[in-house]
């Protein structure tokens, strides 16, 4: 029992493992500008930030006007209000300003 409970995490990890992008775990501040949503890590741990990353930014790649972004921001402002941590996933990815693009959100 113990070993198919071990392998079912291992699964449900794989594609966390897999990225190669970073992994930003606390409280990341939402910063709004210029109909882009960056979130700035504080009192946060931060893990395999990749050398494209030369700012402490990490951006949500959807445009502003999309229900993808509305839902993102949405969970983003609401773990902000509450002060909830979150733990985001980076696709390794950056942008021309090097920031990384966000992946993955989860409220911890």
């Amino acid at each position: 029992m113990k070993t198919i409970r071990l392998l079912l995490r291992l699964l449900l990890a794989a594609p966390i493992i897999a990225s190669a992008g970073g992994s930003y775990t606390g409280k990341l501040q939402p910063y709004y500008y210029s109909n882009t949503l960056y979130l700035i890590p504080i009192e946060s741990q931060i893990l395999n930030k990749p050398s494209c990353a030369t700012r402490q930014y990490i951006r949500l790649p959807d445009a502003a006007d999309s229900p993808t972004f509305n839902s993102k921001f949405s969970i983003i402002l609401s773990a902000w209000v509450a002060q909830k941590e979150l733990v985001i996933t980076g696709t390794g990815n950056c942008t021309s300003e090097g920031d990384e693009v966000i992946r993955s959100i989860l409220v911890k």
